[in-house]
């Protein structure tokens, strides 16, 4: 079994207040958390067990060498990156 590498990820979420209502955002930004996990689904578990309100949206974070590519191109960029340092360790 292979374990997939930890990528950060950016969880935003809808604050609740007391009653478990939601809150609604002045600013019209919504906060967020950062978590490491294996995919964006583990990703999203874990923000929610953290902050404990429902997980509006999970965007995975690129690596700062990847930045501003097209998603095919970053995700291919970072899978060989994973393949280079695999072997290298």
């Amino acid at each position: 079994m292979q374990v997939a590498p930890a990528r950060s990820y950016r969880c935003t979420y809808t604050p609740l207040d007391r009653d478990g209502f939601p809150v609604a955002c002045d600013t019209g930004v919504l906060p967020f958390v950062q978590v490491k996990a294996a995919t964006a689904e583990d990703a999203q578990r874990a923000a929610h067990a953290l902050v404990g309100s429902p997980i509006t949206e999970v965007q995975r974070l690129e690596p700062e060498g990847h930045a501003g590519l097209p998603p095919a191109i970053a995700n291919f960029c970072a899978a060989f990156d994973d393949t280079v340092t695999g072997a290298l360790a």
